[in-house]
């Protein structure tokens, strides 16, 4: 029998996998916990050589429920292929068509939240390899695996970006000075056939990426009881706009 982790787990794999077609600007493999990366996922100081060796473990999702029949995936790694932006060694901002994210979901998730990893380079106010803008913000319990695939797919594509509370200092300066240069890649990451309405590229989302907010007088006393919250809620709350301006 699952447990509540689990459920959880695997109804935001079904979700990403509902996403992928043939026209979608990102692709995903998946791949298990280990104990020794779990252990290591622990602690305050985290090793990257553990992240790297780890990177030859991921499958695709078909290949992973071959593998794993009935469990759900606690790693990802998301390959963008949506236009960003990278620094050249000689200073130079030019495009980049391939980016990839990892996103670990330790076992005290969702009680803390999933580990983001950025794996490549990118020029961007909001990211600073390996880390994201989200990483040490509280976490939204109803946030799902597939929102912050497409907002992350957004941010890269200069859809939303963030030059008040930035990450790079750098690239926000940058940003603040080339605004008509953005957003780089105007496409639909779900269908790269389509083009985004205005008003694009000009702001970050109206809605925090992570955010905890349990229900007004609810303790929360644990990883169970806030997937529950979560479930409970999850017909009576709106879902952050797909394309937020």
């Amino acid at each position: 029998m699952l447990t509540p982790r689990e459920r959880r787990l695997l109804r935001d794999f079904e979700r990403l996998k509902a996403l992928r077609t043939s026209w979608s600007l990102f692709h995903f493999q998946c791949a298990d916990l280990s104990a020794a990366e779990a252990t290591e996922f622990l602690r305050t100081k985290l090793s990257f050589d553990v992240i790297k060796n780890a990177l030859p473990g991921f499958l695709e999702p078909s290949a992973f429920e071959r593998q794993h029949p009935g469990a759900p995936p606690e790693k990802y790694l998301v390959i963008y292929t949506c236009k960003g932006l990278a620094r050249a060694d000689n200073g130079d901002i030019k495009e980049t068509s391939l980016h990839a994210m990892e996103i670990v979901f330790g076992w005290d998730y969702p009680s803390k939240p999933p580990t983001f990893i950025w794996h490549t380079p990118i020029w961007h106010p909001n990211f600073k390899q390996p880390y994201i803008c989200m990483q040490g913000r509280p976490f939204a319990i109803g946030l799902t695996l597939d929102q912050i695939v497409l907002e992350v797919g957004r941010m890269i594509q200069y859809q939303n970006y963030n030059v008040n509370d930035p990450l790079n200092q750098e690239a926000a300066d940058w940003a603040r000075q080339n605004p008509r240069r953005f957003p780089v890649d105007d496409r639909d990451l779900l269908d790269s056939r389509k083009r985004v309405g205005e008003g694009s590229g000009k702001a970050a989302p109206s809605y925090k990426l992570v955010e905890l907010v349990p229900p007004q007088g609810v303790a929360l006393r644990g990883p169970d009881q806030l997937i529950e919250l979560t479930e409970t809620a999850a017909g009576n709350q709106p879902r952050p706009k797909q394309n937020p301006t």
